[in-house]
């Protein structure tokens, strides 16, 4: 169960740094750091970085990959994950059979979810 509870906060660990410092309350931020993170907001806004869905930063998330790694990456880590959670590892006791069940569901589906993503974001830039 301690491997399960080491993902698990792996995944917050990822979901808590992709939230970024939409946390930080504007009345902490005095006055000169005030206008120094408008200019880095305005200027991360005027660049072209992609817009990432909710469902999709999840999935990397789940994945435990930073947002935008390639294909290549996102296979290597489902492959990883799957082999480690893979449900006939944990034929012993059903509850982590269950565990192992709920956990590959989840990576199977954020898999799907990115590559479809990914494909989508290459055939509309084409």
């Amino acid at each position: 169960m301690s491997g399960f509870f080491k993902r698990l906060s792996r995944l917050a660990r990822a979901e808590i740094n992709s939230l970024g410092s939409k946390f930080v309350s504007r009345t902490e931020i005095n006055e000169t750091d005030r206008e120094l993170q408008e200019e880095i907001e305005s200027a991360a806004s005027g660049s072209k970085s992609p817009s990432w869905p909710s469902e999709i930063r999840e999935a990397y998330a789940a994945l435990e990959l930073p947002l935008g790694s390639d294909e290549k990456a996102v296979k290597k880590a489902y492959r990883e994950l799957l082999s480690r959670y893979h449900p006939d590892k944990h034929q012993g006791t059903p509850e982590k059979l269950e565990t192992a069940n709920e956990i590959t569901m989840r990576v199977r589906e954020s898999y799907e979810k990115i590559l479809s993503f990914l494909k989508n974001r290459t055939t509309n830039a084409s």
